[in-house]
């Protein structure tokens, strides 16, 4: 087993609730707020993205701490991500949010 499977065990995806929009700032903060060309979202901004009708947004969590979210659309067999962030990069989280959105198409 990889370090990355390890760090992924223990983790749930579930769908976005509005309880959890501080949880996504912190993380949406923790993803992009460190890195120059990215621009990190404001609390209306996500909450916009989010409520979008044509998007899901699915949390990702390990006990109750959100460590990612992905907002996405569906079509058909196409995907598209809108926003996609996590804490803590080369964990695993990000490829664990995308292969549960594949899962769910089939």
């Amino acid at each position: 087993m990889t370090i990355m499977q390890l760090q992924t065990i223990g983790v749930t995806i579930r769908e976005f609730e509005v309880v959890d929009l501080d949880a996504v700032m912190q993380v949406e903060s923790a993803a992009f707020g460190k890195h120059v060309s990215m621009t990190v979202l404001s609390e209306q901004q996500a909450i916009e993205l989010i409520r979008d009708s044509l998007h899901d947004t699915l949390v990702l969590q390990r006990g109750s701490t959100v460590f990612g979210y992905v907002v996405f659309e569906t079509k058909k067999q196409s995907l598209l991500i809108k926003r996609l962030a996590v804490s803590y990069s080369l964990c695993g989280f990000g490829s664990k949010l995308v292969a549960d959105i594949k899962r769910r198409m089939l």
